[in-house]
């Protein structure tokens, strides 16, 4: 068998008186090639083919008769009509080809990008591999084989998978600008990533060619799932990879307080919104006082506010990702202090008293008791003293005064008594 089909060399033992040599060379499939030579020659004879060779000897007189022929064989035709297919979400691809002369059985290769190489042997023409990699592009060659000889190889064809699934998701919120941020590893066998963002019936959607997107149209207090598909041109792409982000709490709004004026509890009401776990309601003073009170429902009480000032009063909502402050503050002006220094001056001559008395920290007028056995009198001012006339002489009284704003009343100062004359 003589496997290089492009060249072969016919050779015999010369004759003497020999004037010319006809070599006459026929294949199974219908070649035929007479030569006419003085001595050994080469050839170039069709692959995949039976041959027999016969040489005459050719005198200047007679002709002999024909040698006994010679027999070998080309070696095999290579493989025409390649075709690939793929079947890209299953990671399976096949090739096809048409039939070669003098082929006995066939020999394709798959090799990927990375230098693997998949083989399949048979003697049908087709092949098909179950177990090719995601992401790679494999150049299929065909190979005939006959006994010890094997065809040049056919022309090439490839074959493309599905890329492959992105891995290592993570997304991260921005709170301070609104933005949610989607990575990934790349993926082999990519040209785009289409990433989409989607939470109830609002979809958003991007296409990238690289391993980062930024979402900036994002709805506060939504719980958003985040998938990226790979594509290239010639797979449409169905593994993809999702992983699930809650966005920033929406903020809380509606912020009013109830005060208990007897007990100096405040009670903090708001709107509960969308994506909160908790709410933090801070009370602040322009002097950096500064009283909280937290809660997972839309109220919560602070007790014990410190008396007599202007609290600007705002509510937090928080989840894992974000804090978010409600943008509109309410003010809260806490119970009046209780006087303090309070003092009694008597005139005898006129049976007069004169309770004077310290300013109270966020008061805007004070009421005055003064009580005895026999008769009470009240007193009601803007300014830090109040006269007592009428007074009843040779009786006990006992004074309290008591700060006010516009909505409550301090509580009393320690009772003062006195005598009056």
């Amino acid at each position: 068998m003589l496997c290089q089909s492009e060249q072969v060399k016919i050779s015999w033992h010369q004759a003497s008186d020999v004037v010319n040599y006809l070599v006459t060379t026929t294949g199974s499939l219908g070649y035929v090639k007479i030569h006419n030579a003085t001595q050994s020659l080469p050839s170039a004879l069709p692959c995949g083919q039976d041959y027999n060779v016969t040489v005459q000897a050719q005198g200047s007189d007679c002709d002999s008769i024909p040698s006994s022929p010679a027999f070998f064989k080309t070696a095999p035709c290579a493989p025409p009509d390649v075709t690939t297919y793929a079947q890209c979400e299953f990671n399976m691809g096949s090739v096809r080809w048409g039939s070669s002369d003098g082929a006995e059985s066939y020999v394709a290769v798959a090799t990927g990008l990375d230098g693997r190489a998949q083989q399949c042997v048979t003697n049908s023409t087709y092949c098909t591999w179950s177990d090719l990699h995601c992401g790679e592009e494999y150049t299929v060659v065909v190979r005939a084989n006959n006994g010890n000889c094997t065809s040049l190889p056919s022309n090439s064809s490839v074959i493309y998978m599905d890329p492959c699934v992105p891995q290592n998701l993570a997304a991260t919120v921005n709170c301070d600008i609104k933005v949610v941020s989607l990575s990934w590893d790349a993926s082999n066998g990519t040209h785009l990533y289409m990433v989409s963002g989607e939470a109830g019936n609002k979809t958003t959607a991007v296409t990238t060619n690289v391993t980062t997107v930024h979402f900036s149209d994002f709805s506060c207090g939504q719980n958003y799932s985040l998938t990226v598909t790979p594509q290239n041109q010639h797979c449409p792409g169905n593994s993809t990879a999702s992983t699930f982000i809650q966005t920033w709490p929406c903020p809380p709004a509606g912020v009013s307080t109830k005060q208990d004026c007897l007990s100096g509890i405040v009670m903090v009401i708001w709107q509960a919104t969308n994506g909160s776990d908790y709410y933090t309601a801070t009370m602040q003073t322009d002097t950096g006082i500064s009283t909280i009170c937290m809660s997972d429902s839309n109220e919560c009480s602070v007790p014990g506010l410190n008396c007599g000032h202007n609290f600007s009063v705002s509510v937090t909502a928080s989840n894992q990702q974000c804090n978010i402050t409600s943008s509109h503050t309410t003010s809260l002006q806490s119970v009046p202090c209780a006087p303090t220094n309070v003092s009694v001056v008597m005139d005898c001559d006129n049976n007069t008293a004169v309770v004077s008395w310290s300013a109270s920290q966020g008061a805007v007028k004070y009421s005055l008791m003064a009580h005895s056995g026999h008769n009470n009198i009240s007193c009601q001012t803007s300014s830090l003293n109040c006269s007592l006339d009428n007074i009843t002489c040779g009786n006990r009284y006992s004074v309290q005064v008591i700060a006010m704003d516009d909505n409550c009343s301090s509580i009393p100062n320690q009772a003062l008594v006195f005598n009056s004359g």
